[in-house]
């Protein structure tokens, strides 16, 4: 899921000329992140996530930091052994965001995905970067074990992209 800059949240706002550093999330993020998040769960771009939810799955999350502020975060797991989904994706600018998704796709990579599913309202960051429509459907991994039961299912208007390989 991805979410537009002019969605985050005043508290957040692009580094100006400090650099902002891609980390992986610790347990001091969690309270950031889900703040950053809480926009876009508002606005519908992310499924509502509590910060116990986010300490869970904390390994997913990458996180982009400037030396004051949280400027972003992605998060990635794999579905399958070759199949990996992007989780959310946002940050305080398009060129951040960019960099982020990068960072996500060579993670991915290197964990052995040939294929990244994202599920998202803002197709165009991920079209940019060579990712084309699909459907859950595609992806029985994710459409049974998480679609089927997600509440939102019956409303949900977000749109399946894929991800093949390196490119």
């Amino acid at each position: 899921m991805s979410c537009a800059a002019e969605d985050l949240p005043a508290a957040v706002s692009p580094s100006s000329s400090r650099e902002a550093h891609l980390a992986a999330a610790t347990g001091r993020d969690i309270a950031d992140i889900h703040a950053l998040l809480a926009r876009g769960v508002a606005s519908g771009a992310f499924l509502p996530r509590t910060p116990h939810q986010l300490a869970r799955r904390l390994r997913d999350f990458t996180v982009l930091r400037s030396e004051d502020a949280l400027e972003g975060v992605g998060s990635l797991s794999m579905l399958t052994p070759t199949t990996a989904e992007l989780g959310v994706l946002t940050a305080a600018s398009p060129a951040l965001e960019a960099r982020l998704l990068d960072k996500l796709l060579a993670d991915a990579v290197d964990l052995g995905a040939t294929r990244v599913l994202v599920l998202t309202n803002h197709a165009a960051p991920y079209t940019k970067r060579g990712f084309t429509p699909t459907t859950t459907g595609a992806f029985p991994e994710k459409h049974d074990y998480q679609c089927l039961r997600c509440a939102k299912r019956p409303s949900c208007r977000q749109q399946a992209l894929v991800w093949d390989g390196v490119s």
